[in-house]
């Protein structure tokens, strides 16, 4: 019965005007079991709604979520309640400023009332986090939905996007240190790359001898992930370099390497240094790029590790 109201909530949202959309990739916000589209889900209102009807026929009277920190392809899953009279609710991200991301928001169905909370319904959804999406403070935005598409009062979580690097919740708070550098490496298709830095002394830190995190700073540094390993599907497609404390002082080569192929043509990459630096006000840390290199390998440069990888370029730490 539900799935018959929600199907038919659908069509009559087409029909009142607003554009359905593709749920591509380029959304900064994927929710699963959702449908998108067009338009925004205005902020919470700046009072309580008190007896107005209309308003709280459609409340979200609760939201949770268990990790308020998510970085690109990673999931988190909300769960909840709105009110009995609703027949569905919309998810949107949106910043701290209240303005909306993404091209509209997702349709999410909603299950039946709650036993333990009278004239409630219960809803739950898994929302993963797109390439899209802006780093620092932002919010995921719900809002229950009429039976003639009309959208309630909306409720908003906070949400902290970290970035594709290591940056310690430095988007978030200025205030904390991110690491003296950063190495990245992201490219955009499910190909084995590996992330190779020649270090001054002429040993070679690799993403293929990645290791357990260091319990304290690591004066040679270290590397995040295998991203792709295996060739094990991973929608970050990213490996990183880093020192917590300034490296030592010399060149360091930065070198990519198509370990395998994955059965793909091809890859293109992006690699670049970023460091730490102070921030626009006292007591807040940035993180600068200062050098960034671009490029292709194609299917026919696959080495399993045993040829020379490419060399893109060479940062000099002071």
């Amino acid at each position: 019965m539900m799935k018959d109201t929600i199907l038919a909530l659908l069509l009559l949202l087409s029909a009142c005007g607003g554009e359905s959309l593709n749920p591509g990739t380029e959304e900064p916000l994927l929710v699963d079991k959702g449908t998108l589209h067009a338009g925004e889900v205005p902020p919470p209102p700046d009072t309580d709604p008190g007896t107005d009807s209309a308003a709280t026929d459609l409340a979200v009277t609760d939201i949770e979520l268990p990790s308020s920190v998510a970085g690109v392809g990673e999931s988190r899953t909300l769960t909840g309640r709105v009110a009995e009279a609703a027949y569905a609710i919309a998810v949107q991200l949106a910043s701290e400023a209240t303005a909306a991301y993404g091209s509209g928001y997702w349709i999410v169905p909603i299950d039946g009332v709650d036993p333990q909370y009278p004239g409630e319904r219960t809803w739950t959804f898994t929302a993963t986090i797109g390439h899209q999406a802006p780093v620092g403070m932002a919010r995921i935005r719900v809002a229950g939905i009429a039976g003639n598409g009309s959208l309630g009062p909306s409720r908003d979580v906070d949400l902290c996007l970290s970035p594709s690097y290591p940056d310690n919740l430095n988007a978030c708070d200025p205030t904390l240190e991110p690491p003296a550098l950063v190495l990245e490496l992201q490219w955009d298709r499910d190909m084995d790359l590996d992330l190779e830095v020649v270090r001054p002394d002429g040993s070679v830190l690799s993403s293929k001898s990645v290791t357990a995190p260091a319990k304290g700073p690591a004066p040679k540094g270290q590397i995040d992930t295998d991203s792709l390993a295996g060739c094990k599907p991973d929608p970050r497609r990213t490996e990183n370099a880093f020192w917590a404390d300034k490296p030592p002082t010399g060149v360091y080569g930065l070198r990519v390497r198509l370990f395998s192929a994955c059965s793909q043509t091809s890859v293109r990459f992006v690699a670049r240094a970023l460091l730490r630096q102070a921030g626009a006000t006292p007591g807040t840390w940035q993180q600068t790029e200062v050098a960034r290199w671009t490029g292709t390998l194609l299917a026919s440069q696959v080495d399993g590790g045993d040829g020379a990888p490419l060399l893109l370029g060479n940062l000099e730490m002071p």
